[in-house]
């Protein structure tokens, strides 16, 4: 064989690969062995056979958090508040512009009271409308109490 023909490059054909990702729990069961078992499902359809042809899908494991990035994440978030001191917590409108919620709902305060016991709480960090894993209190002035569990400004 000619040294030329050797160093060329060859055609090969290209092989579609698909990672199957989830987070890594001892407590799963062998994902490869559930995606042979039910690959004929995809095999039963002409589209999704050319798709996914045998041993194109691959599982894959993310490593989970560890208790230490739940507890004491690495990233800091920015904190754009109208108080004179930023180390009070309590709820705050933001700057931007268009923020119907901050405009017309938004109440800011250092505290709320319990429309049942009728005693005021401290809200101890410093909370917008953007705030993650907040339950809001949202009043009228018929004294209707809904606590909202998701981010308020998330649209579905």
């Amino acid at each position: 064989m000619p040294r030329g023909d050797s160093l060329k490059q060859k055609a090969r054909a290209s092989k579609r690969l698909f990672s199957f990702v989830t987070v890594y729990n001892p407590n799963l069961p062998n994902i490869n062995y559930i995606i042979r078992k039910h690959l004929h499902l995809l095999e039963s359809n002409t589209k999704l056979k050319e798709l996914f042809p045998k041993n194109s899908i691959i599982p894959a494991y993310r490593r989970s958090k560890n208790l230490k990035e739940i507890l004491a994440p690495s990233k800091y978030q920015a904190r754009n508040i109208h108080t004179t001191n930023p180390l009070e917590g309590g709820c705050y409108k933001c700057d931007k512009s268009r923020c119907d919620l901050c405009k017309i709902y938004f109440v800011e305060s250092r505290n709320f009271c319990s429309f049942r016991t009728g005693k005021y709480y401290i809200v101890r960090p410093i909370l917008t409308c953007s705030s993650k894993n907040v339950i809001y209190l949202v009043s009228c002035t018929k004294k209707i109490v809904t606590l909202v569990p998701w981010l308020y400004n998330n649209r579905i």
